[in-house]
């Protein structure tokens, strides 16, 4: 996935912005954790890269969070009827991203690769499944909240 599709538009403004933001940083992150390092590389390079994509795992899991609080808060204050399962899903997704985040080892960029793996297809799965459905109703029931 490297570019934003058009099929995970949603119409709901703050959502779709928030999207294109975590695409764009599993996009960088999936870019860092593939490049191969010449094998004779120093080990600072090397120790350098593996922070950087540390760095970038804990920022990828920052802003996944911060996006389903984001997407949780608006579906409490309108009410949405599959709330409790949307929910239940962002919490089964992040118990999942951050075991696999945690066997993460320094170094391990092919760990990263498996990460920004899972993170890449449950995004598009859930993006076009449980976010579309939120999108609908929204922008049925709360037009107000989709622009």
């Amino acid at each position: 996935m490297t570019t934003w599709e058009n099929d995970l538009t949603l119409g709901v403004r703050f959502m779709d912005h928030e999207h294109a933001g975590l695409h764009a940083s599993l996009t960088e992150l999936g870019e860092l954790a593939a490049t191969e390092l010449p094998v004779n590389t120093r080990a600072l390079a090397r120790d350098a890269r593996a922070n950087a994509i540390r760095l970038r795992l804990d920022r990828l899991r920052l802003e996944v969070s911060t996006h389903f609080t984001h997407e949780e808060q608006v579906m409490r204050a309108h009410h949405y009827p599959r709330a409790g399962d949307h929910i239940a899903k962002h919490t089964k997704f992040l118990d999942e991203l951050d075991a696999m985040s945690s066997t993460y080892a320094v170094g391990e960029a092919a760990m990263a690769l498996r990460v920004v793996q899972f993170v890449q297809i449950w995004f598009a799965r859930h993006t076009v499944a449980s976010d579309q459905a939120l999108g609908e109703w929204l922008n049925e029931h709360h037009p107000d909240v989709t622009t």
